[in-house]
This record gives C-alpha cells, structure tokens and sequence, in this order.
C-alpha cells in the first residue's frame, strides 16, 4: 500500500480491528471504495451501489469518515428515504427512522368535517326539515348511505361539538 486510504482513527479502521481482519478485510473495502467511485449515480437506483447489508454497513462507517465517494453518497443518502417509502404501508415502528405504527380505529378525515359542515348548513336553511330529510339529502349529495351521515353527525354531536371544522389539524 503506497498510499493508505484508512488510518487507525478511522471507524473503519477500528471496525476491521475489532474483527482482527485488518490485512483482509481494508483492501478488500479499497476495492469497493474504488468500484463505488466509478459508478454513476441514476436517480433512485440504490442497487447499482449496495447489493447486501453487509456494504451498507460499511457504507455506514466510510460516510461518518467522510470517505464514502460522492456518487455513493448520493446513493447512500437516499436509502432512508426509500426506506420510509416502503414502510408507510405498513405498521413498521423503528425508533431509529421516527416511524410509529399505523393509528388504530378510523380514519378521520376532510370528507367527515365537510358532510358535518352540509348537514349543519342543510338545517340552518331548512329548519322545518326532519332530520331523517336532512341526512338523505345530505348523503345523495355525498353518495354515500343517509346511515353514514347519521353516525358522522351523531358521533360529531356526541364527541365534539365545540371544536372547530374549520381547523385543518382537527380535521385529521
């Protein structure tokens, strides 16, 4: 070796003597280092870099000493934003990424504040209206059951009343 990429101060340095591997394992990760250099980067194509864990890992220690080379590192950026792309479907929770699980029960959301908002705006307007009128008219316009409408309206009633529809962040 004329001139030496890793020195003992480096993470990878003190991950390869941890593992006793020194004069096997660093000119192999100078091996790597090398062909990483040497590929482009194509937008989201992660595989072309990283094909097991194992260099990951290793990805890992050369980009806290600053050696990972740039094209890599653009790669090497893009992993935990692919990862948290594939993992919002499903109910992951890694402390790590800030992920938490999906929230159990139902989903509320913008259409339960509007078809609140039409019933209350359909009762104000037609007060001499049965409530059972309201709702079907409601839901026709909806295109949903005159019983959905119902529950929403009364599980809003029931729930909370003195909250505001208008804030998007009681909405969600």
């Amino acid at each position: 070796m004329s001139k030496r990429l890793f020195y003992p101060n480096h993470l990878i340095w003190q991950y390869a003597d941890y593992h006793e591997e020194i004069n096997e394992l660093l000119p192999e990760i100078e091996e790597l280092v090398s062909d990483w250099a040497a590929i482009q980067y194509n937008d989201g194509n992660v595989s072309d870099f990283f094909k097991t864990e194992y260099e990951i890992r290793l990805a890992s220690f050369l980009a806290y000493d600053n050696l990972l080379p740039i094209e890599a590192r653009k790669a090497f950026s893009m992993l935990p934003l692919l990862c948290l792309q594939e993992n919002e479907s499903k109910s992951y929770i890694s402390k790590a990424l800030m992920m938490k699980g999906k929230r159990k029960g139902r989903k509320r959301g913008f259409k339960d504040g509007q078809r609140i908002r039409d019933v209350e705006k359909t009762i104000s307007d037609n007060p001499n209206l049965t409530k059972t009128k309201v709702y079907e008219i409601v839901a026709d316009k909806h295109c949903v059951s005159s019983v959905t409408i119902r529950r929403t309206f009364e599980r809003y009633k029931k729930n909370g009343e003195n909250k505001k529809l208008n804030s998007p962040v009681q909405m969600f």
